[in-house]
């Protein structure tokens, strides 16, 4: 039996939306914007062990251990399954809080997975870390961010295949039959700061997810159209110039689209307030939602100055007073893929 320590550290996802949620057109669904964020970070490590172990830090907080560990045993049987492997002991060292908005389930299950093969000298492709864990059926932003790193635009899936296997228009959590998207493009992100504020508010995720999401769609035609042109046109060249300005207007604008600002008004009422408080109030050159939320991230020239520290005050003066607080950090785009390291 080895006797090596492979340690897997990845990012955080952020997700600037879904692109087509309508469907019918196009023949494809889903489709989607995002980039992976440096922290907060996803650390696992795993040796091989003649029975199973999985071990917290301190660090993680107990619902963070309720939300993950039943599906990190599942990735194991699974992983276990297809490799014909031994067992492990598997600790995880830090991840993001779940349903924040910040792909945690599915970064710190691809750091399981990924760490868990390597031990024994295996190798699962993205498609194959895909099926063990059981995640990317709706958006591949966080599958190709933990491969790759940088921003990511996906393609979505056939619209035909997804109703016939998974009801159409539904979350992840709810296509674990689909196959992951086709990557369409990958960008390396602009050096920025990012001010990442993550308010306290609803959790969304689950039934009430999948339930959201059959509230919303289909969403009119004429919108897909019109935010499609805005991230191809917008969005996208704004960030190949590293153009802050054109960047940050093109995320307000996503956030004014009929997905998004759904999104955005099934959080608790604070999150929008936030949000317009940033815009008018703070001037803030750019801001958007991630996912269902609640975390937000915060683009402006004035983080990379003198200014930053009267900035991050202001910031968190209005998230304390619109949703009693909550988590506050300066981070950067993760412009590689999570990285594995043997010891």
């Amino acid at each position: 039996m080895t006797n090596k320590t492979v340690t897997v550290t990845g990012g955080a996802r952020f997700h600037i939306t879904l692109i087509d949620m309508h469907g019918t057109v196009s023949n494809r669904v889903d489709g989607g914007v995002g980039f992976m964020l440096e922290d907060p970070a996803v650390r696992v490590a795993a040796t091989a062990a003649p029975t199973r172990d999985v071990q917290w830090s301190s660090l993680v907080a107990t619902s963070q251990i309720a939300a993950f560990e039943p599906q990190v045993h599942e990735v194991l049987d699974r992983v276990r399954d297809v490799t014909d492997t031994g067992d492990w002991a598997v600790r995880i060292d830090t991840c993001p809080m779940p349903h924040t908005g910040l792909g945690a389930k599915t970064q710190t299950l691809l750091a399981v997975a990924t760490a868990a093969t390597a031990v024994y000298d295996k190798h699962l492709d993205l498609e194959s870390l895909g099926r063990v864990t059981a995640r990317g059926g709706t958006s591949g932003i966080g599958m190709y961010g933990f491969e790759r790193g940088g921003l990511i635009v996906d393609g979505g899936h056939s619209f035909a295949d997804k109703n016939q296997t998974d009801a159409g228009y539904r979350p992840s959590a709810f296509s674990t039959t689909m196959r992951i998207p086709p990557l369409l493009s990958r960008m390396r992100f602009p050096a920025w700061p990012i001010l990442l504020l993550t308010p306290h508010g609803r959790e969304i995720h689950g039934p009430l997810e999948a339930s959201l999401f059959a509230e919303v769609c289909p969403v009119p035609l004429d919108d897909v159209r019109s935010l499609t042109h805005l991230l191809l046109m917008r969005l996208l060249p704004a960030v190949a110039e590293c153009n802050l300005s054109a960047f940050g207007r093109s995320l307000w604008d996503v956030q004014d689209h009929c997905w998004k600002a759904f999104e955005i008004d099934a959080q608790v009422v604070g999150i929008g307030r936030i949000l317009r408080r940033l815009r008018s109030e703070l001037g803030v050159a750019g801001a958007g939602m991630s996912s269902w939320g609640t975390s937000i991230a915060c683009f402006d020239p004035r983080l990379s100055d003198s200014r930053c520290s009267d900035l991050l005050q202001e910031v968190q003066n209005v998230m304390d007073d619109e949703t009693d607080g909550g988590d506050l950090i300066l981070t950067r785009a993760r412009n590689s893929a999570a990285a594995v390291s043997v010891g």
